[in-house]
């Protein structure tokens, strides 16, 4: 049998497992789920409203996506930091 990959599962895939709680409300996830990963360690909270679902370290890119799931849809990456993310 086939499984489709779930909306939720690709987000947290395409967003190298950092996701908002904006983006988990709207995936039917409740701030009680949220509270219940965070507080077993499987989740952390990076800033308000901003998680990791994952327990390592942040690597450069993601700490870079980070910032921008934290500024909303008018962040922008700029000097060597875009240069980098664009593989230069």
């Amino acid at each position: 049998m086939w499984r489709t990959e779930t909306p939720l599962a690709a987000l947290l895939r395409r967003q190298d497992g950092l996701v908002t709680r904006d983006q988990l409300l709207a995936a039917g996830v409740t701030d009680g789920r949220v509270r219940a990963q965070l507080r077993a360690g499987r989740w952390r909270r990076l800033t308000a409203g901003l998680y990791a679902t994952f327990t390592g370290e942040l690597g450069p890119e993601a700490r870079l996506l980070a910032a921008c799931l934290h500024v909303g849809c008018g962040a922008q990456v700029t000097g060597a930091a875009a240069l980098r993310w664009h593989g230069l």
